[in-house]
C-alpha cells in the first residue's frame, strides 16, 4: 500500500522545489521516470499519466534507441557496467 507520506516523497522527487534542472530535462527525466512505472504504481501514488504522455515516451524511447546504436560504448554504457 502507498502511504500519504510516500506521495508526498514521489511529488517532491519527480517536482523538487528547487529549480534542479531546466525545463526540458526535468520534464524528460519525470517522464521516463513515470513512464517505466507500472500503471498500477502509478494509480496508487495518483500519478497523473495521459496517451499524449506515453506518444511522448514512445517517441523518445525510439530516439534514446536509435542514439543506443551508434554511440560508441563509452557513451552508452555505464561505466561501472563495463567491467567484468
Amino acid at each position: 500500500a502507498v502511504s500519504d507520506a510516500a506521495r508526498r516523497l514521489a511529488a517532491d522527487v519527480l517536482r523538487p522545489s528547487f529549480p534542479a534542472l531546466p525545463w526540458p530535462a526535468d520534464r524528460l527525466l519525470r517522464l521516463v521516470t513515470v513512464g517505466l512505472l507500472p500503471p498500477t504504481l502509478r494509480d496508487a501514488y495518483e500519478l497523473r499519466w495521459s496517451h499524449d504522455d506515453q506518444a511522448a515516451l514512445s517517441r523518445w524511447s525510439w530516439r534514446f534507441r536509435l542514439f543506443a546504436r551508434h554511440a560508441p560504448v563509452a557513451l552508452r554504457c555505464w561505466r561501472a557496467a563495463r567491467r567484468r
